[in-house]
């Protein structure tokens, strides 16, 4: 990280497009999954963790290929206004704990946002922090948020 480039950000970008692509699934599992009684019929998250991750995938294979960011784009911020929807728009979460997930969508959107303005944040901080490390630490905090909502249910 001391100099991003092209090709390390390959080994950037593809763990935290997996991360992401199974947190989003789970938020599709806690609010869409239907429910017949205390057993659920279909898991739209499980159903969808598989192709979404692979999208994922491809989407920072084809942007190392042909430096074409448009899917990448699509795949890193697009869940994220499903999330926002689902948390703003649809019943409440099967097990609670929107407090937690909305702090992950904060966490997130900031980490988007710190890397888009890298060289900003870099200026702002006095040449001590950039947006790209400042980014790894907020999307690193928000699997915390959501862990920690799983670990409240589970105790």
């Amino acid at each position: 990280h001391w100099n991003p480039n092209d090709a390390t950000l390959v080994f950037d970008r593809l763990p935290m497009t997996v991360a992401f692509a199974a947190i989003f699934c789970y938020m599709l599992d806690e609010y869409l999954s239907a429910q017949d009684g205390n057993t659920f019929e279909s898991s739209i998250g499980q159903d969808m963790l598989i192709p979404l991750t692979i999208t994922g995938i491809v989407s920072v294979v084809y942007w190392s290929w042909t430096d074409d960011l448009r899917l990448y784009a699509v795949v890193a911020i697009f869940p994220m206004f499903l999330m926002l929807f689902l948390v703003l728009f649809c019943s409440p979460p099967r097990h609670g704990g929107t407090v937690q997930q909305v702090l992950g969508l904060i966490l997130y959107s900031a980490a988007k946002i710190s890397e888009d303005r890298d060289h900003e944040v870099f200026n702002l901080t006095g040449k001590r922090v950039s947006g790209h490390s400042l980014k790894h630490i907020l999307a690193g905090l928000a699997p915390i948020a959501i862990a920690h909502m799983v670990l409240v249910r589970n105790s």
